[in-house]
């Protein structure tokens, strides 16, 4: 299963092939993509998001949250920030 974050998914909308845009395209292929809530969030939130992102929507599956994720989130962010990967 392949969690999309949203510059991937905008960046793979707008017809980038980098190594991740091609991964998020394999997934999708494959039926494997997972959205985290706050993607959802940031995609639908867009006025122009179109019918690319309603599909997206339509084919992909929302993971859900439960408490203390948020909170992990962040560490293992902090942690893969201080290594100087994003």
């Amino acid at each position: 299963m392949f969690a999309a974050d949203t510059s991937t998914i905008i960046a793979w909308l707008q017809g980038d092939s980098s190594r991740d845009t091609g991964t998020l395209a394999d997934a999708l292929k494959a039926g494997n993509v997972a959205l985290p809530p706050v993607v959802v969030t940031e995609l639908t939130s867009d006025p122009k998001a179109g019918e690319a992102v309603k599909n997206l929507l339509e084919g992909a599956r929302i993971l859900a949250s439960q408490e203390g994720d948020w909170e992990r989130g962040g560490i293992s962010r902090s942690l893969l920030l201080r290594t100087g990967l994003k």
